[in-house]
């Protein structure tokens, strides 16, 4: 997944990278600012050097994290240096950790109040991490609910797999609606911006058909 060359509309080669183990450039012919992604997730800022992996900053010189994990604790990771456990089983080679269809990751279903308004969400990690959904969800908002007063959301659903992901949308889509209908219609009274799973998604029904095939199984329908 890490670029290594680029061409022109003619097919001539415009620029090449090789990455040092610490992903450190160690040789680069053409304009170095022209792709500027490096390891997997990596982004380089161009100014200062450092390489801007979603919520932390990476050192290429020094080898590692010049920020703390921003979930803290949860992590798992209380140092500067830390990265994963191990990086002999925390891989992903065969792509089996499919974000798009769901497989290979625990996907999670939850609600609480935002802003003072009810809301519901949706949130995942791979399975092989084995966090609990309440870690998921921690980790989707960094182990910061201030959004919601302070108070981490609670999980009502939790599932495996492309099943798990379709029933975790459905019931997304089908609490923010009861959220809705609690609220006399009133959109401004919940605080989800639009139906989680839109009218436009091609997805839709069966998410739709697996929430209720749950909900109907738990008595709720």
């Amino acid at each position: 997944g890490t670029p290594t060359q680029a061409y022109d509309s003619k097919g001539e080669l415009v620029w090449e990278m090789l990455l040092d183990v610490y992903g450190k450039v160690a040789e680069c012919h053409g304009d170095r600012t022209l792709v500027p992604f490096r390891y997997q997730g990596q982004y380089e800022d161009e100014e200062t050097g450092l390489y801007y992996n979603r919520f932390r900053y990476y050192s290429p010189d020094m080898g590692m994290y010049i920020s703390s994990d921003p979930i803290g604790l949860a992590g798992n990771n209380p140092t500067l240096y830390g990265f994963v456990p191990d990086v002999n089983t925390w891989m992903d080679l065969l792509g089996l950790n499919n974000i798009i269809t769901g497989a290979g990751r625990t996907h999670v279903t939850y609600q609480g109040i935002k802003h003072g308004l009810p809301y519901t969400g949706y949130a995942s990690a791979p399975s092989h991490l084995g966090l609990t959904p309440d870690q998921i969800i921690a980790y989707r908002y960094n182990g910061n609910f201030d959004d919601f007063g302070g108070v981490p959301p609670q999980h009502v659903y939790a599932g495996e797999g492309i099943k798990g992901k379709q029933t975790a949308r459905g019931l997304e889509q089908r609490l923010y609606e009861a959220d809705l209908k609690a609220a006399g219609g009133d959109k401004t009274k919940v605080a989800n911006k639009q139906n989680p799973v839109g009218v436009n998604n091609p997805n839709r029904e069966k998410y739709l058909a697996s929430a209720d095939e749950y909900l109907k199984v738990k008595g709720c329908y």
